[in-house]
């Protein structure tokens, strides 16, 4: 039941602009079982802009590594995430895990997830581990791709 709750809460504050522009997730596996939990934040920093917008969010993305209680933010690269046109996910060459990759993707919701085998399969694993999160959106790698990153993203808001 609390989990029906934060769910509808989330689409509550969505729908409302009650969430922040990097209250959001972007979350894949890799072909060998590497977890890439993405966020627009870090300790410290945290990117600029908003998805809806032309020019996205834009700046250092991280990526969550170990449990909740002893994991840490580690660099992934300088990225940009658009859902203005073609919703997209990319991230300057460079020699960080996502460096030089480009994910293309649409807009995709909970009820929609029987066409997109591979985002059930993240949005459940994804759940399991938060507990909520409102899915927005399923993408599949287009450049830079290969073993040491995920083929697949869900983008998944995550507000307070």
């Amino acid at each position: 039941m609390a989990r029906i709750i934060a769910i509808a809460f989330m689409f509550a504050c969505s729908a409302a602009h009650g969430i922040d522009s990097d209250e959001f997730q972007l979350y894949g596996v890799t072909t060998k079982g590497v977890v890439f939990d993405i966020h627009p934040y870090g300790n410290d920093t945290s990117a600029l802009g908003d998805v809806n917008e032309p020019d996205g969010i834009h700046g250092e993305f991280y990526m969550w590594v170990g449990t909740e209680m002893t994991g840490s933010f580690k660099p992934v690269g300088s990225c940009r995430v658009r859902h203005v046109g073609t919703y997209s996910f990319s991230c300057e060459q460079g020699n960080r895990p996502l460096s030089g990759v480009t994910y293309e993707g649409r807009p995709v919701t909970d009820s929609q997830l029987d066409a997109y085998p591979e985002a059930k399969k993240l949005y459940r694993t994804f759940i399991k581990q938060y507990e909520y999160g409102l899915l927005a959106a399923v993408y599949r790698c287009k450049n830079g791709c290969g073993p040491s990153v995920p083929p697949n993203l869900i983008f998944v808001w995550r507000g307070d």
